[in-house]
This record gives structure tokens, sequence and C-alpha cells, in this order.
């Protein structure tokens, strides 16, 4: 599936439901990342007869071209790729900024409703595509901090 093209996310997801169709009934969650990575972790929800539920992430850009990567931060992990020319200064408000961000985000999709429980459970972490990776990266450093305090 790799550099393929698709009509839609809810088309993509669905070709992703047979590769993985055998989590089908298991004990495994489907996690996508908002916005794009919700309609495929959707999809994939419904072929797989799984429950979905969201994990919210998001990249630092670089000072000088936002789509560029430096680092990516969740609710409560951060992932920094160290460039001396890049002044922490500007790092540590970007990281204070986006986790303010995430909190109002957080609040909106959620409200009251708790996260799934990942404990003892297989996690399929989805999101509408990669670029250079950070903010799966920051996902999934959240998720095993998460295992780890339980």
């Amino acid at each position: 599936m790799e550099n393929e093209l698709f009509k839609d996310r809810l088309e993509a997801g669905l070709l992703l439901s047979q590769k993985l169709n055998k989590y089908k009934h298991t004990n495994t969650i489907i996690l996508a990342v908002p916005r794009g990575g919700v309609p495929v972790g959707n999809s994939l929800a419904k072929n797989l007869h799984l429950p979905l539920d969201i994990i919210l992430s998001k990249k630092i850009g670089h000072p000088y071209n936002k789509e560029f990567a430096i680092g990516a931060v969740s609710q409560d992990s951060i992932i920094i790729d160290h460039d001396d020319k890049i002044p922490q200064k500007y790092i540590d408000a970007e990281i204070i900024r986006l986790q303010e961000f995430l909190r109002g985000k957080y609040e909106y999709y959620r409200g009251a409703q708790q996260p799934l429980d990942i404990e003892n459970k297989n996690i399929i972490l989805v999101d509408d595509g990669i670029a250079t990776g950070n903010t799966l990266l920051a996902s999934i450093a959240m998720l095993r901090k998460k295992i780890q305090q339980n």
C-alpha cells in the first residue's frame, strides 16, 4: 500500500482493514489521530469490529518552515530532533502553546468521556499519512508512558 493513491480516507481504511483482517474481533483498539486519521480509523474499526478512540499529538514546526517538523508533542510527551540552530526558547514556547492547544482539543473531542483502557490491548495507531513520523512517535511515547504508569 506504500505510495498508493486512494479515492479517499474511507477507501484507505477499507483496504487497510483487509490487510489487518487477523485483528478482527480481537483484543485490539484502533487509535486515530484527528483529523485525517479519524475517517481511516473509523473505517478500520467498522470493518474489523473493533473499538475506536482518538489520540492527540501535534508536530512542532521549524521556525522558518512550519510544515517541516522538528519534533512533536502529545499531552504528556515530547519528541525533539535537536538542532543547535533552533533556539531553545522557540522550542519551549512551542511546547507550551501546543500542549495548551491539545488540552482544548481533548475537551472538544471528548467532553467528559473517558479514554478507552489500553492496558493489555493490541493497539493499531492510525493517521492519514506520515511525513517525518514525529507526530506518531510522540503518540507512541504517550502510550508507553500510560502503560508504564498502570
